[in-house]
């Protein structure tokens, strides 16, 4: 039986030469292939992949929130998270989002079928490049700081807002995406600012940068 596999990367060229890639595998069998957060949750969704491929920085949704929100239940998705970079933060926020396996964009190819693999057998999957170093990185934050990231002092709506806002929407064309008005697009931007203590959009984009909600 195949592996159902779900692809969700930002970039289409990268997406076509990731789908090359998975499809040499005669055991996997990609259900999805989106370029967004948005369609990657919906087709989850849909499709019932056993496998997730989610790249970080999706737009419209990032692939921690799109993590967080299909992990928790027994029948939920094995999600593997990639990026461009070895960031403790990014790999810290995936990991208590519930993914099971965390690959750097630049190692693909066989690691990637190894790590999907891997990951769908129900084993937890880091690239060697990035595990000694972040791992260690992890372990010590976790620590002395425990779960006390800013980001989770907010709700799933303010976290949706704040990847939009920062991602460039105004606040119309952001509450055309939630459905909401941009009356409580403001609103709930004040209440995010005030959490975090910041007081532009400026700020914000840095902030959400830093934290890996959104890419520059």
């Amino acid at each position: 039986m195949s592996i159902r596999v779900l692809l969700a990367e930002a970039h289409a060229l990268a997406r076509e030469g990731l789908r090359l890639v998975i499809e040499e595998d005669a055991e996997m069998d990609i259900v999805a292939s989106v370029g967004d957060g948005k369609s990657a949750l919906r087709e989850v969704g849909k499709k019932y992949p056993a496998v997730v491929i989610l790249d970080v920085s999706l737009p419209l949704l990032n692939g921690i929130e799109v993590t967080r929100l299909i992990c928790g239940d027994p029948f939920s998705p094995r999600v593997l998270c990639m990026s461009a970079t070895a960031d403790s933060r990014l790999l810290s926020a995936a990991l208590s989002a519930g993914a099971s396996g965390y690959i750097l964009r630049r190692h693909t190819g066989a690691e990637l079928i190894r790590a999907l693999h891997i990951v769908h057998d129900g084993d937890t999957y880091l690239s060697p490049a990035i595990a000694n170093e972040v791992v260690a990185g992890y372990v010590a934050h976790h620590k002395t700081n425990g779960d006390a990231s800013t980001l989770m002092q907010l709700t799933r709506r303010e976290r949706e807002i704040l990847q939009l806002t920062t991602e460039g929407f105004d606040s119309r064309a952001t509450g055309a995406q939630l459905g909401v008005s941009s009356k409580t697009v403001y609103s709930h931007l004040e209440h995010i600012m005030h959490k975090l203590d910041t007081h532009s959009v400026a700020d914000l984009t840095r902030y959400a940068v830093r934290e890996g909600v959104t890419a520059l």
